[in-house]
């Protein structure tokens, strides 16, 4: 009877080494062979990983929702100032959180969350701004310091993303000033 608790201890450790990457999946299938003894794992205990890539997977995609949903509440919807503003930070924690969960466990798909901060950080101080300020020149400036603060911290991490993203930023905010300032001429 000890036996068998002191195995199936180690059977959910090497199931933890497993699902947080922790020894190569070739030994830790090897482990547990040795300590199952070639046998199905004892009741409880998961085989796969699927549970935990399933968890992923619906965290990315809520995680993809909330630059849509981020854009919904600010320029769609009737709420009041400060709750639009308290959405967007619970938003933001939530991206946050899922960076650094993702950086201990996922490390594939830790560009998603880094971007998804980044937009929701973008959307919160354009959506500040708009607020406090009714300048449409300072609200650039937030859009130009936010891009500068995305190629900055590309170029120091080396991000490709951050960089891609903070170039075509520019590319559409140039764009967006020439229509606008062309459209004024006439």
């Amino acid at each position: 009877m000890m036996h068998n608790q002191r195995n199936a201890i180690i059977i959910k450790e090497i199931l933890f080494w497993r699902e947080h990457n922790m020894l190569p999946e070739v030994y830790c299938n090897y482990l547990l062979a040795l300590y199952s003894k070639g046998e199905s794992l004892p009741e409880g205990l998961p085989e796969k990983r699927g549970e935990a890539r399933r968890t992923y997977y619906i965290q990315v995609i809520l995680l993809m929702l909330l630059v849509p949903f981020s854009i919904l509440v600010i320029y769609f919807t009737q709420f009041p100032y400060l709750l639009q503003l308290g959405m967007l930070f619970v938003f933001l924690s939530y991206s946050i959180w899922l960076y650094r969960n993702f950086k201990k466990h996922a490390q594939q798909w830790l560009c998603l969350p880094r971007i998804v901060v980044m937009f929701l950080i973008f959307f919160y101080t354009i959506f500040i701004g708009q607020h406090t300020f009714s300048n449409e020149w300072f609200i650039l400036c937030i859009v130009v310091m936010n891009l500068l603060g995305w190629f900055v911290i590309g170029m120091k991490f080396k991000l490709k993303q951050l960089i891609y993203c903070s170039f075509i930023g520019g590319i559409i905010t140039l764009l967006l000033l020439f229509i606008n300032h062309t459209y004024n001429l006439l």
